[in-house]
């Protein structure tokens, strides 16, 4: 049966398809919701060892990290235009339900060329408030340390802050909070990931897919003739 140059690249572009379409992982890269410049919220309720009945209200975040952990940070979004605005992330949770959200009252902005939030250099609105970031079901809190708590679970992400780093809604999955209380205060809250990320495929690694393929199939078709 003769190949034809036709038929060989049909194939090809088939067979290839899928590993051109899967995105590099990156287990060094974590994405970070942080309270750097500020810290706040109230965990109330029974605080017994598996937090049963208790409730997140208003704990803040002002930043959100993509970070190689390895190199540093990649880049970073903050949480409002402004520290003075008073409208940070706020996450709200309920361990009675098992659900949580994250929500940006006043947007998220660009956190500037020093990737430092609230600085002269504040860049522009990445995603316009009022807005959810994340919502979180069947999580599952409890006590980490005297004073501190752990969350773990599923989550559903804002596909605009996805696009904003370059990320597949299947990596962005965090499963690590960690809250410090002082009382019902929360003095320290960190939201991290511990999934390896996934970037969006670049155009350009589809076009490097095609113009190799082509010239394989050319030259294998021209020993065929």
């Amino acid at each position: 049966m003769r190949v034809t140059l036709r038929k060989l690249l049909f194939v090809g572009v088939f067979a290839l398809l899928p590993l051109a379409a899967s995105p590099p992982a990156n287990a060094a890269m974590i994405i970070s919701f942080d309270d750097i410049k500020l810290t706040g919220g109230t965990v109330t309720g029974p605080n017994g060892a598996n937090l049963g009945g208790d409730i997140g209200t208003d704990i803040k975040f002002d930043l959100i990290t993509l970070v190689d952990t390895t190199s540093g940070i990649v880049d970073s979004v903050q949480c409002g235009a402004s520290l003075a605005a008073a409208d940070p992330c706020l996450l709200n949770f309920n361990t009675t339900t098992q659900t949580l959200t994250i929500d940006a009252p006043g947007g998220v902005y660009d956190a500037g060329a020093d990737n430092t939030p609230f600085t002269a250099d504040d860049g522009g609105v990445v995603i316009a408030g009022p807005v959810n970031l994340v919502t979180g079901t069947s999580m599952t809190f409890w006590v980490k340390s005297v004073g501190g708590m752990h969350i773990e679970g599923t989550d559903i992400k804002n596909p605009d802050l996805l696009d904003y780093f370059h990320l597949l809604a299947s990596s962005f999955r965090f499963v690590s909070t960690d809250i410090t209380l002082v009382g019902t205060s929360v003095s320290d809250a960190d939201f991290d990931n511990t999934e390896n990320l996934q970037l969006i495929p670049e155009p350009g690694m589809l076009t490097l897919f095609g113009i190799g393929l082509f010239g394989v199939a050319r030259r294998f078709a021209g020993r065929r003739a």
